[in-house]
């Protein structure tokens, strides 16, 4: 804490003439009281094992197997005057790992607390973006409409309730949806390319593949897991996974259904 101190300088011993006061300033640097003495410190105990499984994460790759497909333009030209590429598919030519699939545990014991952070989508360059998110059951997930017009915001849950907003242009809307639902679909009415996926959990062990297939779930205890990985076109595949003292990279490999 920063304290602004006023105070009055000597004078000289005999002055002539009365002088005014002068006035000084001091930045003076509160400083808390002396702390009290140590309590007396207990016997040192022998240190207990520590469970590397505790901090382990599950990561991996999810990956395409079979002819690469090609990103699909849409025929939105007329409409928009801008050309336009469907996100549903986007799978790395090198690589072949696979974007926006959605990595998640299927059941975990136990209370999280809901973040107060909201997720991030918004509209631009026609389409919704992030194509895929994942948000916790009653978290915020705020969607902006950064298009110079007006879009349409049209959330289709199943478990929750159903909302249809009109968004003017630099509106910003936050929805919440209080049930889990693996996934929640949002779309426009108005251009119904315009689409997006929201992955609503109770806990927080989920990731979104980024553009190399890759995905990463925060740190999770011991045990055995139902591992499962949403793809928009591809489907839904299931891994069980044991978590020790490490994990081995888990990898999902889709074939077009």
């Amino acid at each position: 804490m920063t304290v602004t101190v006023t105070g009055t300088g000597d004078a000289p011993a005999t002055p002539l003439v009365p002088e005014p006061p002068r006035v000084e300033t001091r930045t003076v640097i509160a400083t808390p009281p002396p702390a009290p003495p140590p309590a007396p410190v207990p016997p040192i105990e022998p240190a207990a094992s520590i469970d590397l499984a505790k901090e382990a994460r599950i990561r991996g790759r999810a990956v395409f197997d079979g002819r690469i497909p090609r990103r699909r333009r849409i025929d939105t030209w007329r409409a928009t005057g801008a050309t336009v590429y469907d996100e549903s598919e986007v799978v790395h030519r090198e690589n072949r790992g696979i974007r926006s699939v959605f990595v998640y545990v299927r059941e975990v014991e136990g209370t999280f607390e809901v973040p107060r952070e909201v997720v991030e989508l918004s509209f631009c360059d026609f389409r919704i973006g992030p194509h895929v998110v994942g948000a916790r059951a009653g978290q915020g997930v705020a969607v902006t409409n950064l298009h110079p017009e007006t879009q349409n915001l049209h959330a289709l849950p199943k478990r929750s309730k159903e909302m249809n907003i009109t968004m003017r242009p630099g509106q910003r809307d936050v929805l919440r949806f209080e049930s889990a639902e693996v996934m929640v679909p949002l779309r426009c009415d108005i251009h119904p390319w315009e689409r997006a996926y929201v992955g609503v959990l109770d806990h927080p062990y989920f990731s979104v593949t980024d553009d190399n297939g890759a995905f990463e779930l925060p740190a999770i205890g011991p045990g055995e897991y139902v591992l499962l990985a949403w793809h928009e076109v591809y489907g839904t595949l299931e891994r069980r996974v044991l978590v020790a003292e490490r994990t081995d990279s888990v990898e999902f490999i889709f074939v077009r259904r």
